[in-house]
């Protein structure tokens, strides 16, 4: 059962995250310091009392600046920079360099004059966005064992954490001479983000994080929690006295000393189920964050022996796990749009592309074991409501929609460029907003019923239904988000589909729990 609480979209920003600058910015009024932190602390996470401009005296503008900053978190005690990437299968997977070798890049990089972006940087081979889980590669155009792209840290998503002495950070793929790969997912979003600023737009994104807590009883073997009382927003689900509160206490509060302030905690319906809603941020910097604190949550819960996993189905009886995204537009002023004839063509042109859009949000097979009717779950139906969690977009207020079609294993940064990339689309094509307000759960409507509130298509019921739609549009492809990149996913998730349909469904459910 996904029951969702909504972000405060008119608070202030936490972290301003820019191009060329790392700037921490209060929003508290309670004494808390949201700012990064680095002292030392047990192997879970992160905690501590120095902000991350205290680190390095001044913010990083520059190479120069950099090498102070990461000299700086050397003598504060961090070994490990590492440099992340999330693949076209939403694994995350990471180059570590130790510090003393980053500020020697960094030293190379401030010699020979060159930009902030390349300043650090690692090689990677080109088969990176190419391969499976397993690591089998994957034969599509461009895939190749022969290659290196450069896997170039972006400073301004640096965090400490997920365990002591180490700092984590987002790259993206550039070719050796220096130009964006086209397929990299993130520089895919960033790209998004700059068509939506020359249509003087931005989008603020807020996620709820979703999980599971489980218990390991052998090797890639879980189960539930053996409390059989656990349900939504029940008291004793975050009592303290429960090691499972106990792991939800301890990485909310790493994430706050981080400079991260969750908004809100609660017990969902499953069995170990929680969720975790996080501040809205700007589309890279709300992304950055996701997959950190999951970095956090996962790192915390197996300090304390257990497992969280994003398993959209961890357990066919009990309610399904998702990543509700919720989306604000912005001007590039940072006001907010609430002018209807704006945002109303963008989540038509979402609606008019979302069982192509799914492919992307909904990623895995297992995916659609949640989307059904009657679970709070969005529904199987293309079509919106104001407040109704039947539905797949969900309206709040104004510009502010909650897209409900997502779940853990979908790659955020692609997810969320699909979807806005469509919004986009529909502003440029003034798609109208042909589905009126569904107000009740649309399985429940007669056909007469659906057609006059324009309810006629379903949601996609596999992931292959789902890339055959996408495939089939041609905008999405050529213009949107790229032939290549589009090429290259969609043979990838075939053949993770053909990949997990060789297993048995408790071995592909584990096998899945172990990943994600």
């Amino acid at each position: 059962m996904d029951i969702p609480r909504t972000p405060s979209w008119n608070a202030p920003m936490i972290l301003a995250h820019k191009e060329s600058a790392v700037t921490i910015v209060s929003s508290s009024t309670d004494g808390v310091d949201d700012s990064l932190t680095s002292k030392s602390v047990p192997d879970a996470a992160v905690v501590g009392e120095e902000s991350i401009t205290d680190l390095g005296g001044e913010p990083i503008t520059s190479i120069a600046s950099s090498c102070d900053f990461i000299s700086a978190l050397s003598g504060k005690g961090i070994d490990h920079v590492r440099i992340c990437w999330l693949d076209m299968t939403s694994t995350l997977r990471a180059r570590l360099v130790p510090t003393h070798r980053a500020l020697f890049l960094l030293q190379q990089s401030h010699t020979r004059q060159g930009p902030l972006e390349t300043g650090l940087k690692v090689s990677v081979a080109t088969a990176a966005l190419s391969i499976l889980q397993n690591d089998h590669l994957i034969n599509v155009a461009g895939a190749s064992p022969v290659g290196e792209w450069d896997l170039c840290a972006d400073l301004t998503s640096l965090r400490l954490g997920p365990r002591n002495r180490h700092a984590m950070l987002m790259g993206n793929f550039r070719e050796k001479s220096g130009e964006p790969v086209p397929s990299c997912p993130r520089t895919l979003l960033e790209d998004t983000m700059r068509r939506a600023s020359q249509h003087g737009l931005s989008v603020l994104l807020g996620f709820e994080i979703e999980f599971v807590l489980l218990e390991r009883k052998g090797p890639r073997q879980y189960d539930r929690l053996s409390s059989d009382a656990h349900a939504w927003c029940s008291f004793g689900a975050t009592d303290t006295q429960d090691p499972a509160g106990a792991v939800i206490e301890e990485a909310v509060a790493s994430l706050a000393r981080a400079g991260v302030l969750v908004e809100l905690v609660h017990a969902e319906s499953a069995f170990g189920q929680f969720e975790i809603v996080l501040p809205p941020k700007p589309a890279l910097a709300a992304v950055d964050t996701l997959i950190y604190v999951r970095a956090i949550l996962a790192t915390t819960a197996t300090a304390h022996g257990y497992k969280t996993t994003l398993h959209p189905k961890p357990f066919p009886d009990t309610a399904g796990t998702a990543a509700h995204a919720h989306m604000s537009l912005r001007g590039v002023d940072g006001e907010q749009v609430d002018d209807a004839q704006i945002y109303e063509p963008f989540y038509a042109g979402i609606l008019s592309r979302l069982r192509g859009v799914m492919a992307f949000t909904c990623a895995s097979p297992c995916s659609y074991e949640r989307v059904v009717d009657g679970c709070w779950a969005g529904g199987t139906w293309v079509t919106w409501g104001y407040h109704n969690r039947e539905t797949p977009l969900r309206k709040v207020d104004g510009s502010h929609w909650e897209i409900r079609c997502v779940d853990g294993l979908a790659n955020p940064y692609l997810a969320m460029s699909a979807i806005i990339a469509s919004g986009l689309r529909g502003i440029v094509s003034k798609t109208p907003m042909a589905w009126k307000e569904c107000t009740v759960d649309p399985a429940v409507l007669s056909e007469a019923e659906r057609s006059r509130l324009n309810i006629r298509e379903r949601l996609p019921t596999t992931l292959e239904e789902a890339l055959c739609a996408l495939e089939k549009d041609g905008e999405m492809a050529n213009s949107m988000l790229g032939e290549a990149m589009v090429e290259r996913y969609v043979a990838i998730k075939r053949a993770e589909i053909g990949m997990l349909q060789s297993m048995k469904p408790d071995e592909q459910r584990q096998w899945i729990i172990e990943r994600y």
